[in-house]
């Protein structure tokens, strides 16, 4: 969360959200309608959470470049 931290607000950070289908499919909605669907590593809300901030994370980076 550090990194996520210096990179979005507090706001944001709360706006963020995950959901879960049937058989455990994963989907983390960002604070800007952001997007990432079947997290397969994820098994809880929390690893969701995590694994679409990453994800964020490296588009963001990946769009700095």
């Amino acid at each position: 969360m550090p990194e996520v931290r210096q990179h979005f607000t507090t706001a944001q950070i709360k706006k963020a959200w995950v959901w879960t289908g049937d058989r455990k499919h994963w989907e983390f909605h960002g604070p800007h309608g952001e997007f990432f669907h079947d997290l397969k590593p994820a098994d809880c809300a929390w690893s969701a959470k995590a694994e679409g901030w990453s994800l964020l994370l490296d588009a963001l980076e990946n769009s700095a470049d």
